[in-house]
């Protein structure tokens, strides 16, 4: 029914132009998905919920604080404010303080006991807002969500990912062998550069930038936690760079080379979409799938009828120099921009992972290795 009423609303545009054909003949696939064959659909799958589906998540404005100012007011809309405030009431002490540590710069000042119950509340609030406005305002879900997601993250131990390459020692045995054990399996999965953050937009929002063509491990655990790990990074760039003014990311595919044969097993990627949905929702600006092979834009016209509009309207497919200018030259600049993003883009094409994830801190990208200095006295770089 989705997909006829897609196609009934889409049979005028006639447009065939390569950068804009995710718009295209609709009317053709969606009416007659018999057009591809049950094993090319399989294949598709894979692609489309691994390298799409687990970046959709909703965006919302909310604002944190600088390391050394006074909390930022979130931006609240009507009764957000009191609904907010009310969710943070119903959560205990040690839950409150997990909901403020999804901000990576209150997280950094709790190590030394820089904070204080208002600042905690503050950002405790800031996600309430998020998960608020994922449910449209139902505070009762809403607040079942969120306590969701401080759970998963006390589960699979976020502050401890976020700090296993900052502590050269730790005085608990346990604590470090266990940071070592979070170093490894890091280094596993992201060493081939699948995701990492590299550059920003012209409002400080940063680049997070996914390679489908590379592989990374599948091993279960890792493969998600891997993926957790590098989304808070892309957090903490935005914002540290920002000051706490903005807090969402924007993501580019550099789909160029891509085969089905570098898809990852389909129920490794169904995961990650539920992972990503749940827990992080209203953290995304932007999608952008550069350069798409042919097959992977088909399956896409017989999914976008079932997605939420307000999702569909952050993913746009840009193939060919002239797409790409025309929408993100007005992004990003060229000194921030891969050459797979931009013609002329100036940000060179490979990337230490090693350094990035050994010596460059958390809460800075990839290209600003060389003038980084670290923030967090109490953290040393491993």
């Amino acid at each position: 029914h989705c997909l006829i009423q897609h196609t009934q609303a889409t049979k005028h545009h006639k447009t065939t132009s390569p950068s804009c054909w995710t718009h295209c003949n609709p009317a053709t696939l969606s009416s007659s998905p018999s057009l591809l064959s049950n094993s090319t659909k399989a294949k598709l799958s894979f692609c489309a919920i691994q390298d799409i589906m687990t970046v959709i998540v909703d965006d919302a404005p909310t604002r944190v604080r600088e390391d050394t100012e006074a909390p930022s007011p979130v931006l609240y809309q009507n009764d957000e404010e009191k609904f907010c405030k009310e969710m943070v009431s119903k959560l205990s002490d040690p839950e409150k303080e997990t909901a403020a540590k999804t901000s990576y710069s209150y997280m950094s000042r709790s190590l030394s006991g820089k904070r204080s119950t208002e600042e905690r509340d503050n950002h405790a609030a800031a996600m309430a807002l998020r998960h608020l406005r994922a449910e449209k305002g139902d505070q009762d879900l809403a607040l079942k969500k969120m306590q969701s997601t401080i759970a998963h993250r006390e589960e699979i131990d976020v502050d401890g990912l976020r700090r296993c390459f900052y502590e050269l020692e730790h005085p608990d045995e346990a604590t470090a062998n266990q940071y070592d054990e979070y170093r490894k399996n890091i280094r596993i999965q992201m060493g081939s550069a699948k995701a990492y953050v590299r550059g920003y937009d012209k409002k400080g929002r940063v680049l997070y930038s996914f390679v489908p063509r590379r592989k990374n491990s599948e091993d279960p655990e890792w493969y998600l936690k891997g993926y957790v790990y590098m989304m808070e990074r892309a957090l903490a760039c935005t914002e540290r760079k920002t000051g706490g003014a903005e807090d969402k990311v924007i993501v580019l595919f550099d789909y160029s080379g891509y085969k089905s044969a570098h898809s990852p097993p389909l129920s490794l990627a169904k995961k990650l979409v539920f992972l990503m949905s749940d827990h992080y929702p209203e953290r995304l600006e932007h999608v952008f799938v550069l350069d798409a092979p042919l097959a992977f834009r088909a399956f896409w016209i017989l999914i976008r009828p079932f997605i939420d509009p307000v999702t569909k309207a952050k993913v746009m497919f840009l193939t060919g120099k002239t797409a790409k200018s025309d929408k993100l030259g007005g992004l990003i600049e060229k000194n921030q921009a891969e050459s797979f993003m931009l013609q002329g883009g100036k940000m060179p094409s490979d990337i230490d992972m090693e350094s990035f994830l050994s010596r460059v801190p958390f809460d800075h990208a990839a290209n600003e290795a060389q003038t980084a200095a670290i923030q967090e006295p109490i953290l040393q770089q491993h």
